[in-house]
């Protein structure tokens, strides 16, 4: 992609809304305490399989998937020189989560934060 001086392309990404991060906790907390390492490795009983698609629904790691989606974004951007701004309508901790996890992701996260191109998060 050929991007001229100056110009800024926005790239939109869907994160989990704060509400449904605290849901999604709450529920994932209900499926550990509810754990039975033994029921789980019985892969026919019945309550093994309605404890692995409560998992699935719980939209924990739905979450998870979207959040390193968008950092994989931040990572092509930084790779091909583009700066990237990372902002959050919500106001919540997607933000610093996002950023940080883009530069663990970075093939050479040491530079990420002292040279071209940057990383700036509001």
């Amino acid at each position: 992609m050929v991007v001229d001086e100056g110009q800024i392309f926005k790239y939109k990404t869907h994160l989990l809304q704060p509400a449904e991060v605290e849901d999604s906790l709450v529920k994932l907390n209900s499926l550990i305490a509810s754990f039975d390492p033994q029921l789980f490795m019985s892969h026919r009983h019945e309550s093994a399989k309605e404890w692995r698609r409560a998992a699935n629904s719980s939209k924990w790691l739905t979450g998870i998937s979207q959040l390193f989606a968008a950092a994989d974004q931040v990572v092509a951007h930084l790779q091909a020189s583009s700066p990237v701004v990372v902002m959050s309508q919500f106001g919540n901790d997607s933000v610093p989560h996002l950023v940080s996890l883009a530069q663990v992701l970075s093939p050479s996260p040491a530079t990420l934060q002292s040279s071209p191109p940057y990383i700036l998060a509001r």
